[in-house]
């Protein structure tokens, strides 16, 4: 039986300081790529101003909003994707936060309340706190099934950089002022039946005012005013100082995110281009596009870029000098899950039309 393969070279990075992105055929409505996440079984999915788009490797769907349909998303914006639990996600949207499965492919729960959360974390027990407005936190009830808005004095959504969680039931709130502030989900309902969290006071994480925040991989990573980037290993520890990215003028505040990948620190920018820190020196290796978000993948060496109005693009880990390339193929009974980093013909074997993939 003969395959018919079509080979696109995406990314040629081997013994070079810069290179362009070709991106592959993911199919999405929409090209303005605003947050990407990958799910257990190693699907991605990819958040647009037209629906959420789920993409198998092979073959993509888009979910969207639909009138009269409470078992569709709250709007087409998809702003922001975490995960919510076990095969659920939130998706975060212009118009409502709903609760998706991505076994089932439908919402189960809704909450217009609560419009474009960008600040929003979960626990690996399924506990989630948001920031949605001034002076409160939501947290989700797992057993009730639903939101609940607590008090929080002193928090101003305007100035909240980063939400992460350091534990189960443990988040913490890190604002533009340097503070991250600790809050602790004691149980589903305190004694009066409202949400049982507790505020377990502020660590000073940088005594400089913050431009931007990233928890990525357990570390927190921070960008100050004078584009001077740190990480902190844990709250409390000394701050590590990363790179100085001033040399790169008011485009060095606008990093969209970070990831460790390939023994290197990549950072994205809205500014327009992919960074890499090396030797404390943050190095520009992309510069075609917007970047508006930035995964690893968790199955394979692709770092996955969000990009504001040409779509997704995926690029290999320096290590492997080899160019990447996806196999595209018409068979419906050949099977390649995730996509191929080599293929090999038997070209000293000429009529088997054999390959090794």
């Amino acid at each position: 039986m003969r395959a018919i393969f079509t080979i696109l070279t995406l990314l040629q990075c081997a013994l070079m300081s810069a290179y362009s992105l070709v991106r592959p055929n993911i199919y999405l409505s929409n090209n303005a790529v605003l947050d990407i996440y990958q799910d257990e079984r190693g699907y991605m999915w990819f958040g647009t101003y037209d629906g959420l788009h789920s993409w198998n490797g092979r073959d993509t769907e888009v979910y969207r909003m639909e009138l009269d349909n409470d078992k569709s998303l709250a709007s087409n914006i998809i702003v922001k994707i975490v995960p919510a639990g076990p095969d659920d996600i939130w998706v975060s949207t212009s118009m409502g936060l709903s609760r998706f499965s991505t076994v089932g492919r439908t919402v189960s729960e809704s909450y217009m309340q609560y419009r474009e959360v960008y600040q929003i974390a979960s626990d690996n027990a399924g506990n989630t706190l948001l920031v949605s407005r001034d002076d409160f936190v939501s947290v989700y009830l797992r057993e009730k099934g639903e939101f609940v808005d607590v008090p929080a004095e002193g928090i101003r959504l305007g100035d909240v950089v980063e939400v992460w969680s350091s534990g189960e039931g443990v988040f913490n709130v890190l604002s533009r002022d340097g503070y991250a502030r600790r809050f602790r989900i004691g149980g589903d309902e305190g004694p009066s039946g409202s949400a049982n969290v507790r505020a377990e006071g502020t660590v000073l994480v940088s005594d400089r005012p913050l431009e931007s925040a990233f928890f990525e991989d357990g570390v927190l990573y921070f960008l100050d005013g004078n584009a001077a980037f740190f990480k902190l290993d844990r709250l409390g520890s000394n701050p590590v100082f990363l790179s100085d990215l001033s040399g790169y003028g008011d485009a060095g505040l606008s990093v969209s995110g970070v990831c460790n990948f390939g023994n290197c620190l990549y950072l994205s920018f809205y500014a327009g281009f992919l960074g890499r820190i090396v030797g404390g020196q943050c190095e520009m290796v992309a510069s075609d596009y917007r970047i508006f978000c930035i995964e690893k993948d968790a199955h394979q060496d692709i770092l996955w870029l969000g990009t504001d109005g040409y779509g997704v693009f995926p690029a290999e880990a320096p290590e492997y000098p080899a160019a990447f390339v996806m196999l595209q193929y018409r068979y419906d009974d050949i099977n390649i899950p995730r996509w191929a980093q080599t293929l090999v013909l038997d070209a000293d074997k000429p009529g088997r039309d054999e390959g090794w993939i």
